[in-house]
């Protein structure tokens, strides 16, 4: 389940996977590159994550509805 779309500083696109509770980040041409997250409540993990975005400092901000909250990260 695919919900949520943003494009990083670099040209990669991040996927929110609301079912796999986790991101994606693919490149331009659409290759996997690695994931974020895993289920879970603690840092690092995700519960059904809703919408992703990029701020312009490169920080990933996603919501996590599962765990009411919003996370954000720098991808490394």
């Amino acid at each position: 389940y695919p919900y949520g779309l943003a494009w990083d500083l670099s040209g990669n696109l991040i996927v929110a996977e609301m079912g796999n509770h986790r991101l994606q980040r693919l490149s331009p041409e659409g290759e996997p590159l690695e994931v974020w997250g895993t289920l879970g409540k603690n840092a690092g993990q995700l519960k059904a994550p809703w919408s992703v975005a990029v701020d312009t400092d490169g920080h990933v901000c996603v919501v996590d509805s599962g765990n009411n909250r919003i996370v954000r990260f720098r991808w490394p």
